[in-house]
């Protein structure tokens, strides 16, 4: 039997590969055909995301910095600056949208409101007995030869100086409703920013779970081929059946090396989007501490 085996290897000088394509039927060479685009699809997708997740992930790295610097939630919208494919700045420019179109002014009340005046009172002649240096003196007489001297007296109110009302300049504030308004259209940002990482991944899971049942299919296909030839030659022995069995078996290798590399690329991406989906939201948690705490006063 070994001695058969080497008179079937020194029967054909092509490599391995070839000579089991051209043994391979029309159907199988098409599976391997569909396989191959298959794999280009999904190399391209992994190729693709790995490079936007990683420049993702450094331009959230450089955001992050910045914003942690600044000092108003405003500061790095104000300067209107575009840093395309940075998923925790797209968020915080809508957030920041919202809140500059819903700001109003409120003027804030005075710090030393002034107290609540007396009305005024007439003032009213007082009698003294006593004769003081700053008006006249004149006697009334009450019986005959007794006079006693009184004083007629108008004293001058004083006015007492009105406290100066410390004038603020208005503040801008919103109200609880737009805090909610704000959280709502951070969580569809976020879910937006997830899904435009998540776009491609499709195609991953399809070849994870496609290719090898492709690659099945093809060799099913290529093994009833073979028995079909065996069947017409009426010959059942080895040299029959291993071309037409061997080239069957090429689908089912073509269907692994696409669904291998395709899993460990998926596995990997998606544990990358499930660790940006949770910064995205602790962002979205933390910018919306931030409005609160700068923005929204209480009464």
């Amino acid at each position: 039997m070994f001695d058969h085996f080497l008179i079937l290897a020194a029967s054909h000088t092509e490599p391995d590969l070839v000579y089991i394509w051209q043994q391979a039927t029309l159907e199988t060479k098409f599976v391997l055909f569909a396989l191959a685009i298959m794999s280009v699809f999904a190399w391209s997708v992994m190729t693709s995301k790995t490079i936007q997740m990683r420049r993702a992930r450094k331009l959230n790295r450089i955001f992050q910095e910045e914003y942690r610097n600044q000092k108003k939630v405003l500061d790095i919208f104000e300067r209107d600056v575009r840093v395309d494919g940075c998923p925790l700045f797209n968020i915080y420019r809508d957030a920041c949208s919202v809140v500059k179109a819903r700001l109003h002014p409120v003027q804030p009340s005075a710090s030393n409101p002034p107290a609540t005046s007396a009305p005024y009172m007439v003032p009213q002649p007082v009698l003294s007995p006593q004769p003081s240096p700053m008006a006249p003196i004149t006697t009334m007489s009450l019986d005959a030869g007794q006079t006693i001297p009184f004083q007629l007296s108008s004293p001058i109110p004083q006015v007492q100086p009105q406290p100066q009302l410390e004038l603020q300049p208005p503040q801008m504030q919103i109200s609880i409703k737009t805090i909610e308004h704000i959280k709502r259209n951070m969580e569809r940002s976020v879910s937006e920013e997830s899904l435009r990482l998540e776009s491609g991944l499709i195609m991953l899971a399809i070849a994870v779970s496609g290719s090898p049942f492709l690659g099945l299919l093809g060799t099913v296909w290529g093994v009833m081929s073979a028995f079909s030839y065996v069947a017409v030659a009426q010959s059942a022995d080895l040299a029959t059946m291993a071309p037409g069995v061997a080239g069957a078996l090429i689908a089912t290798v073509g269907g692994l090396l696409v669904a291998i590399p395709s899993m460990f690329g998926y596995n990997w991406l998606v544990h990358n989007l499930r660790v940006f989906t949770v910064e995205m939201d602790n962002f979205a948690q933390d910018l919306t501490s931030k409005i609160e705490t700068e923005f929204l006063f209480e009464d």
